[in-house]
């Protein structure tokens, strides 16, 4: 099976209609959404509290013998060369796993997934390995995304436990699945990480 449509075909069975795409935890019918370090001043304090939380977060949903759906997103005008696009994914995921080899690349190019008018040439490269957890390079992954110091979107998807990871920045992350049973825990033991902004919708979901 083309490992593009093993993907494209797991989101559609499991998740119906929903799109990769930022901001998750609004795209999805169960999911949360977490506080990491918005309530802290950007110092070491910060640093520590946003990777402590991203990282408890994440094993809290994934073991290291899951295999995960390591996928990225890079967006790119129509004139900028393919070449350039790959080489910068390649980079990814050379920095952040223990090993991997190009075959085992699989990329397609998707129509941009933020496009507002029929005019936008913007088009995203679309590309994801399968890897279990103990091969991912997962500190210095964390830090990099929550710096921002990463090339495109990345998600991390464990299709045996049906939960999406997704950490948009220092700010936050989300946590989704298709079932809110998969979620709960997370609920329950994280419930003084959730965000607040996000809580009464967060506690309708888990406690209706």
């Amino acid at each position: 099976m083309n490992c593009w449509s093993e993907l494209d075909e797991y989101i559609l069975d499991k998740f119906g209609d929903l799109e990769l795409k930022k901001p998750l935890f609004y795209n999805a019918r169960y999911g949360l959404r977490f506080d990491l370090g918005s309530d802290l001043e950007i110092n070491q304090g910060r640093v520590e509290q946003v990777y402590y939380r991203s990282k408890s977060l994440f094993y809290e949903i994934n073991s290291n013998e899951d295999e995960l759906f390591f996928v990225i997103f890079a967006d790119f005008w129509n004139d900028e060369p393919m070449l350039t696009i790959k080489d910068e994914v390649i980079n990814v995921f050379q920095n952040y796993l223990k090993d991997f080899s190009i075959a085992e690349i699989n990329q397609v190019v998707i129509p941009y997934r933020y496009k507002e008018d029929d005019e936008d040439d913007t088009m995203t490269l679309r590309v994801y390995i399968k890897r279990k957890v103990k091969d991912i390079k997962l500190d210095d992954l964390l830090v990099s995304m929550a710096d921002g110091n990463v090339y495109g979107d990345i998600y991390l998807i464990n299709s045996k436990k049906h939960v999406i990871y997704d950490l948009y920045d220092d700010r936050g992350l989300d946590i989704i699945s298709c079932y809110k049973e998969s979620l709960y825990k997370l609920y329950t033991d994280y419930n003084n990480w959730i965000l607040e902004y996000d809580r009464k919708r967060i506690d309708k979901i888990f406690l209706s």
